[in-house]
């Protein structure tokens, strides 16, 4: 190694301590970089070297807006991260860089659960609901000699209530369907078929009925 003067070797160990790279440092000493290689071996053993390489297009604030973005539900993966992060930053970045720092922070992709297909049980539950509306409820309004315009149906919110198939047997027949919220399945049921077997037997009794 070509002999260094005091102040070139103080020159380059305060350079080495700024976390100047070998390589920096011999293009702005002009000195050659096996010289300031053996430098830093021998007087600076202990400092961190440079890991090298282009700084990180994605931030540590970066990351910070995308664990946000998830958390909060604004986005669901990491090309929906990308785009979100692209109106805020002035460089393109890829949703590869953006998932492998999001992997770096703990952070893991999932599929999404699929809904079950419906069960046997389910099926004959919202057929059996279907034919109670065909025949009970359309017999009980010709007993009273009511039209659906003059009535309100309530019900709670059992899947076979909301179904796609009772909705458009209500729609298809003039129904004013309200959803009753709060209750199980079991105890609205029960109230209505208590307030249709009350009706029924004010009816049979002649109750409450104007005179002729």
């Amino acid at each position: 190694m070509k002999s260094l003067s005091v102040a070139q070797t103080n020159q380059i160990i305060t350079l080495l301590e700024q976390q100047q790279s070998t390589c920096q440092i011999a293009a702005y000493t002009g000195l050659n970089h096996s010289t300031i290689s053996q430098i830093r071996s021998k007087l600076c053993p202990d400092l961190q070297k440079s890991s090298g390489g282009h700084p990180s297009l994605v931030t540590s604030t970066d990351m910070c807006h995308a664990i946000q973005f998830i958390s909060t539900g604004k986005v669901e993966n990491a090309v929906q991260v990308t785009k979100a992060l692209q109106d805020i930053k002035t460089h393109p970045i890829s949703s590869q860089t953006v998932h492998r720092h999001l992997k770096k922070s703990g952070m893991k992709a999932v599929v999404k659960k699929k809904h079950p297909l419906l069960s046997k049980r389910h099926r004959k539950e919202w057929l059996d609901f279907a034919v109670i509306l065909e025949d009970e409820l359309q017999q009980s309004l010709e007993y009273f000699n009511k039209s659906p315009e003059d009535i309100l149906f309530q019900q709670d919110n059992d899947p076979k209530h909301t179904s796609r198939k009772a909705k458009n047997w209500f729609e298809d027949h003039d129904y004013e369907v309200m959803n009753i919220y709060g209750f199980t399945s079991k105890e609205s049921w029960q109230s209505i078929l208590n307030h249709q077997r009350d009706c029924r037997a004010l009816g049979e009794s002649g109750e409450g009925m104007g005179e002729d």
